[in-house]
């Protein structure tokens, strides 16, 4: 985070001087005027003047994601979500996802006619529409590499932790414990069999106390029970097939490989151009309808995502899920003093008390990290609100009032699941001393 105060620059609701984020537009620290104002960008090659449709389709992205996430939080904050039922929102992105399915199935279907043309012409087509369906089918999400997968005969002291959560929550066990290196933690039904996978990042683990591990748990398991539209099977054409066929036809990417542009031949100048013509106007319907899909399913999205949290609160109590998001809020002052910790010692309590001090700033940069994240983590096809909202959620959902928690685990086990991590902890060491 990079911001200044404009000392010439005074605010015209409270009077306050603005700071800015370069680059970026001017607002008010103190009571957030003109926070979700944003300039396009202007190309660096071509007009000045002239700002090209993809950046202003972004533009248009962002005010209308920022506009979401303020009403999400109104809205919300007033009281605690609650698991959602079926919506208008949810009946469209099924229709469509059924649509987009239907139309993919079709298009092999044709590819498969043409290809059996050959050797007419209409072969080629048929390999390009084969090619185009595929790349279009729905896709599953994979499970992760992790470090290692922990099994209940190795990790049991863990696995029981997470079992009283899954247990609390009315979930099903997971049926895979893992662990990796990343300042991250991760829960979904992953391939076709629809295995329930978590995944705890050790950096992350090592940095919370055990209140806040145990909402970092409730968290993620929650998003197994809490009716996340982003992760269900039935949605997932609706939400992925027209950004892969963005991906696909963006105009923007060099049609021929070379090390430097000028290996270009004006014929190969002149076939990019013809390309990049042809592709551009179905890059940018794609990209528009993706944007619009997203904005369908984002509140649903974030309904779901504050109700993780919510569950995350009830289950270790208020002071472990506040933690546990003022730690991701500072993650990248927390994740380097961390790293820092790492490689001088493979023990997790040097890791945590390199954590704590790095959390000890003053509520005014924290203030102001909330302000950063409202500002920037404002992209439509995000799955997540800003951390800055959710913390901020969290405040108004309890106040000053602390809500105990539901479930506690003995001090014991936990120090029996560091234990069992033990090995662990010194692998993550090691790839950080010689990173």
């Amino acid at each position: 985070m990079s911001d200044e105060v404009i000392g010439v620059l005074s605010c015209p609701e409270c009077a306050e001087e603005l700071v800015r984020a370069a680059p970026g537009t001017h607002w008010c620290a103190e009571c957030e005027w003109n926070l979700g104002h944003y300039e396009p960008v202007v190309p660096r090659h071509g007009s000045r003047g002239k700002l090209r449709l993809a950046q202003r389709l972004r533009a248009w992205e962002r005010r209308a994601a920022f506009r979401l996430n303020q009403r999400s939080f109104r809205e919300l904050s007033q009281a605690q979500p609650t698991k959602p039922v079926w919506t208008r929102a949810r009946g469209v992105l099924v229709l469509t996802s059924i649509a987009l399915f239907t139309g993919t199935l079709e298009l092999l279907w044709l590819g498969c006619e043409l290809v059996r043309t050959f050797p007419a012409l209409s072969f080629l087509l048929g390999v390009l529409l084969l090619g185009l369906g595929f790349e279009l089918l729905p896709r599953l999400p994979r499970r992760p590499t992790a470090y290692a997968e922990l099994t209940r005969d190795e990790a049991p002291a863990l696995h029981a932790i997470v079992d009283a959560v899954a247990e609390r929550l009315g979930a099903r066990p997971v049926d895979v414990l893992t662990i990796d290196p990343d300042f991250n933690a991760s829960c979904g039904r992953l391939g076709w069999r629809r295995r329930r996978v978590l995944t705890l990042g050790l950096p992350l683990w090592a940095a919370l106390s055990p209140p806040a591990r145990l909402a970092l748990i409730g968290h993620e398991i929650g998003h197994l029970v809490n009716g996340d539209p982003g992760r269900a099977i039935i949605t997932q054409p609706a939400l992925t097939t027209f950004a892969r066929l963005a991906r696909i036809a963006n105009p923007h990417r060099s049609t021929f490989r070379y090390n430097s542009r000028s290996q270009l031949t004006l014929l190969d100048r002149m076939a990019e151009r013809l390309v990049r013509l042809l592709l551009a106007p179905l890059f940018y319907l794609a990209l528009l309808l993706q944007s619009i899909l997203a904005w369908v399913g984002s509140r649903d999205s974030q309904r779901a995502e504050y109700l993780a949290d919510s569950i995350a609160a009830e289950l270790a109590g208020s002071a472990g899920a506040l933690e546990l998001m003022t730690t991701i809020l500072r993650s990248d002052e927390v994740r380097v003093a961390v790293r820092r910790a790492a490689r001088v010692s493979a023990d997790p309590a040097d890791w945590r008390a390199a954590a704590e001090r790095a959390s000890s700033t003053e509520s005014v940069k924290l203030r102001r990290l909330e302000q950063h994240s409202i500002r920037e983590d404002v992209l439509l096809w995000m799955s997540h609100p800003p951390n800055g909202l959710r913390l901020r959620m969290l405040r108004a959902w309890f106040g000053a009032a602390v809500q105990p928690p539901t479930l506690t685990i003995d001090p014991e086990r936990w120090h029996a699941a560091d234990a069992e991590l033990s090995s662990y902890y010194r692998r993550v060491a090691k790839a950080l001393q010689n990173g």
